[in-house]
């Protein structure tokens, strides 16, 4: 039976002291009495030692997110001195010896070893080595999960999850995995993982070939370099290889299908789906407006006759005026790839009125479609259409790559310098897919001032090249979007 809450916190405050050198000489031998009559409290504060060696091992990482900014008062975790942590240990091996002075001598290692009780995976330890480091985070959150998410730390066997952002695990074997989120991954050894849900990109080196990602439908062996794979919740995974050659096991079918660079194969729980040189982009699997100022604003592309929507060049898919996702790439390698988003806005039911202040907002999402790992920080740029009537009618369920007004049909980035005037950039980092980015200033003023029609249309392109042309499809809320904020135009008017 446990003890109660009250006695429990009283218990753990004791220990607190005991280990810190706090307590008075009366308390010190009357602890000590009760250690040697006592095996309860002995185990109950050797369970204490375990927790608090593992709040030691990840003080850095549980405070991190506080640190900035952060004027709420905290208590402060003091921790023992390593010798001390050997003398407590040591103490409890040896039934409480005789007194403080024992405190001043560290303990021989192999009492501690005995004492101490099992390590918390990845914190190292006879029976959970360290098999990977952590070794890059970029922009990370995390959610549950046994191993430590520090940069740099060592892991053993275990979990992870990430919320956001991008994390590179290096493993022992040398096999790299870069996890993208939203992802969850068990570690299982030098060579082989786990991917529950989300994707992940391995290179592998010589030296590592035969290293594994296990899926929940198939088994993944690397014979060489590059491959980026996926868990899907809807239950539809698949395999790319990015260069190399990559064994692909599925659990219902016997033997193993062999990719090469370029290939890629899709399954499911029952079977393999299809296969293809991989020139597809990579299927992955609450707000709306925000409060504004004083004497602000806002129109979204849901008002009036606002409409939004991107295209595609070689229109696979389209139109994508009924999509909840504007989307948004730019590739060298990958032309039918290549995607620029149009919005409009109607100015009409603002009277005419000059507007003093204006913002352009997006909700950026997860598109679910290619790799951030080929994808470095992005930069944006938001072009205005110069008026004309005929440029300003066009329909989002429509609307196609060729059609699109001012776009240059043969680049993923270039549109009629005639026909547009650009007015600010943005930057969206590396692995993030979530939050909001804006474009504001006196260019964008002036061209609200400047229109004539009561329709502005914003044309946007992602000036940023990607590694590989299996790279990241960005993403914005679009008006279809069920929860996000949809495009916005915040106004400060006259």
């Amino acid at each position: 039976m446990k003890p109660p809450l009250h006695e429990a916190s009283a218990a753990a405050s004791l220990f607190a002291r005991y280990v810190e050198e706090s307590l008075s000489p009366e308390e010190l031998a009357a602890f000590e009495t009760s250690l040697q009559k006592d095996e309860n409290l002995r185990l109950a504060l050797v369970d204490w030692l375990h927790l608090e060696g593992i709040l030691r091992a990840e003080a850095d990482t549980l405070f991190q997110e506080t640190a900035a900014g952060d004027t709420v008062s905290r208590r402060v975790i003091r921790f023992p001195s390593p010798w001390r942590w050997a003398a407590v240990a040591a103490l409890l091996c040896l039934g409480v010896g005789a007194g403080l002075g024992r405190w001043l001598r560290p303990a021989p290692v192999e009492m501690v070893e005995k004492a101490m009780p099992a390590p918390a995976p990845g914190f190292g330890g006879e029976n959970t080595p360290a098999v990977a480091t952590l070794a890059d985070t970029r922009a990370c959150k995390w959610g549950s999960g046994s191993l430590p998410t520090a940069e740099g730390s060592r892991l053993a066997a275990g979990h992870l999850e990430l919320v956001e952002g991008l994390a590179t695990l290096r493993f022992d074997s040398g096999a790299t995995v870069t996890l993208e989120a939203p992802v969850a991954l068990e570690v299982v050894d030098a060579m082989e993982c786990r991917l529950a849900r989300g994707a992940a990109v391995a290179w592998v080196p010589e030296g590592a070939k035969g290293f594994r990602i296990i899926t929940p439908d198939a088994k993944l062996t690397d014979y060489g370099t590059r491959f980026g794979v996926t868990a899907n919740e809807e239950g539809n995974s698949q395999v790319l290889v990015l260069e190399g050659e990559v064994g692909v096991t599925h659990h219902l079918i016997p033997g193993e299908r062999l990719l090469k660079t370029g290939e890629m194969v899709r399954y499911n729980a029952e079977k393999l789906l299809e296969t293809d040189g991989g020139d597809a982009e990579t299927p992955r699997f609450a707000e709306r407006r925000p409060p504004l100022p004083p004497g602000w604003t806002a129109l979204t592309t849901a008002d009036g006759r606002g409409q939004d929507t991107c295209v595609r060049q070689g229109d696979g898919g389209a139109p994508y005026g009924d999509s909840p996702l504007i989307m948004v790439k730019n590739s060298t390698n990958s032309h039918g790839n290549r995607r620029k988003g149009y919005l409009r806005f109607d100015l009409a039911t603002l009277g005419g009125k000059p507007i003093l202040g204006a913002e352009l907002v997006l909700s950026l999402q997860a598109s679910g479609l290619g790799y951030a790992s080929v994808v470095p920080d992005a930069t944006f740029r938001l072009y205005g259409l110069v008026d004309s009537p005929v440029d300003e009618n066009w329909e989002a369920a429509s609307m196609r790559w060729d059609q699109a007004p001012a776009n240059v049909t043969d680049d993923g980035v270039a549109l009629d310098p005639a026909r547009v005037v650009p007015l600010g950039d943005f930057v969206v980092e590396q692995g993030v897919s979530s939050g909001q980015r804006t474009v504001t200033g006196a260019a964008l003023e002036a061209f609200l001032n400047a229109d004539r029609n009561g329709l502005v249309t914003f044309v946007l392109v992602r000036l940023t090249d990607e590694t590989d042309r299996h790279g990241l499809v960005h993403a914005f809320a679009s008006r279809e979007h069920p929860l996000a904020m949809p495009p916005t135009l915040r106004l400060k008017l006259q």
